[in-house]
């Protein structure tokens, strides 16, 4: 009986039905082959991505002699903005000599641009501890400043608070031995 309807089947259509199913078969091996690589990636990316990251700062972040970080530690590239705003007593005369209330007037802002360099930079035999100097300099920034402001000629008279403070303490404190 399968003889007879293999003789009865027309061979045309048994290689057409073998062409879809084969298309078909292939079609899927493709798809679980993409959706497997996919899910792969999605999980083993994150993964993959931090540890490279983690390896690549842990070696950029340790301080030795040479490296960027060290270098940018030494010697930062960028500047810290500085303002300075200071108060001037108007009638500094009349305080010293008649003990009057201080009059004071906003004078500011000054701008200056602060670079931190580290000289004498020594490390301990195992890296661990560094030890250096460090130097501020702060280098007058014309142009950030109001232009009728300058450090060369502007005369200002302030308080010394630290020495105020000290002999107010130190009178409240003899005051009672008097």
């Amino acid at each position: 009986m399968t003889a007879r309807v293999l003789a009865n089947c027309n061979i045309d259509v048994i290689l057409k039905m073998s062409k879809r199913v084969c298309h078909y078969v292939v079609a899927c091996v493709f798809l679980f082959v993409g959706l497997a690589i996919l899910l792969l990636a999605l999980f083993l990316l994150p993964v993959l991505r931090d540890h490279i990251l983690d390896k690549k700062l842990h070696s950029d972040a340790v301080l030795k002699e040479g490296s960027d970080a060290f270098n940018e530690w030494k010697s930062p590239s960028t500047p810290v903005q500085y303002v300075l705003t200071v108060y001037n007593v108007t009638n500094s005369e009349d305080v010293v000599k008649n003990k009057a209330k201080p009059n004071v007037s906003e004078v500011g802002p000054y701008y200056y641009r602060k670079h931190k360099q580290k000289t004498n930079i020594t490390f301990n035999q195992d890296g661990t501890v560094v030890k250096y100097k460090s130097h501020d300099v702060y280098v007058f920034d014309r142009d950030s400043t109001p232009a009728h402001l300058d450090p060369d000629k502007d005369v200002i008279t302030t308080l010394n608070i630290p020495f105020m403070v000290s002999t107010l303490v130190t009178g409240a404190l003899l005051s009672p031995l008097l």
